[in-house]
């Protein structure tokens, strides 16, 4: 059974755990060297027990702590994703390690060849996205149907516009190379959740313009308006927090 822990999530930093009984994968490194321990202890496991690395993109909040992983480690970006040694893997292509399928989906945001990664095993799939500001329609096609999506739902548009933040700065989150709102998180999952859907993590919430309760009552209220009952599909509903674990 497909599982994650994110250890964090958010604009100081991510890691997101993605396991089951026999592989072990670490989506970004933007924690620091004792979270990401301390979140591998919370499975029972250490650095050495992490198959591969999957880096999204280039921003510090998800690179910055890559110099404490361990030597040899495989880790994979896109040719032009980040700036040291990886294994080129492009947008739209997949890797088999152990019984799981990875594959690159594109990402919209501003940084080079950015991606998510929709993590598959038999009829299982895990699909994770953050940091983008619109789901290109290729990818909408790869998180049709997930068991598990790891989703961003960034901001809330009201506290985004009157949060003091610069026009530059509103207006860049808001963009096509941006963030997903709440409200465009529920546009998303209300095209892409199936009857294989068993839980939602709303990921990199922001500390100033968006609140956890906040954007889970946005998603659950907006999905019944499009006649999507998540309690009654039994579809768990959680939000991934900065500097808490959760898990799923």
């Amino acid at each position: 059974m497909i599982r994650f822990l994110s250890v964090g999530s958010g604009s100081k930093g991510n890691a997101v755990l993605i396991y089951d009984e026999e592989a072990l994968f670490l989506v970004d490194m933007g924690v620091s060297e004792k979270s990401l321990i301390a979140g591998l202890s919370r499975l029972g496991k250490g650095m050495a027990d992490i198959n591969a690395v999957f880096f999204t993109h280039s921003h510090s909040d998800h690179v910055k702590s890559v110099a404490f992983l361990p030597p040899g480690l495989p880790l994979y970006a896109g040719r032009l994703t980040v700036d040291f040694p990886h294994e080129v893997l492009p947008r739209g292509k997949s890797v088999d390690i152990k019984a799981f399928h990875i594959t690159a989906v594109p990402s919209s945001h501003d940084a080079k060849d950015s991606r998510g990664y929709v993590f598959e095993k038999g009829e299982e799939k895990l699909s994770y996205l953050t940091d983008t500001g619109i789901i290109p329609g290729k990818t909408l096609a790869y998180l049709q149907n997930s068991t598990i999506f790891f989703l961003e739902s960034n901001h809330d548009i009201d506290m985004l516009k009157l949060s003091g933040r610069p026009p530059m700065l509103i207006n860049r989150i808001r963009s096509k190379k941006g963030h997903l709102s709440n409200r465009q998180c529920v546009e998303v999952l209300a095209e892409a959740i199936g009857p294989r859907t068993k839980e939602i993590c709303l990921a990199h919430l922001s500390e100033e313009c968006n609140d956890p309760f906040l954007a889970m009552a946005v998603v659950r209220e907006g999905l019944l308006e499009k006649g999507i009952d998540l309690e009654a599909r039994g579809i768990v509903l959680k939000a991934a927090l900065q500097w808490e674990m959760v898990e799923g």
